[in-house]
């Protein structure tokens, strides 16, 4: 029977955090993680391995993504799936928190 755990918690900066929303996530298949972005926020650009995917659910506010030279914006109820393995990075260009459920297939840290 699988054993639940504090989340781990990783900062950013002081404007932006995830937490891990599963224990042992090295020998998992996805990541699943909860990102929140304060107002002004933004993750530093990321690029993952060849093959690495993400998906990305709009829980609060609104968040900008930007995957190689293309940009979205993606509110609460949206979602979005795109090849991580190009340059992104996640934006809160608003005056609000804003929160996205994120889950990376295979797992990279």
């Amino acid at each position: 029977m699988p054993t639940r755990r504090a989340a781990e918690r990783f900062q950013y900066d002081e404007k932006v955090s995830a937490v891990l929303l599963a224990t042992h996530v090295s020998s998992k298949r996805m990541l699943p993680q909860l990102l929140t972005l304060q107002p002004k926020g933004q993750t530093a650009i990321e690029q993952a391995p060849v093959g690495t995917d993400r998906w990305v659910f709009g829980l609060k506010g609104t968040v900008d993504i930007a995957v190689g030279d293309q940009r979205y914006t993606l509110p609460a109820g949206q979602s979005l799936y795109f090849k991580a393995d190009q340059p992104h990075r996640f934006r809160n260009m608003t005056r609000s928190v804003a929160k996205c459920l994120s889950v990376t297939t295979p797992v990279v840290l």
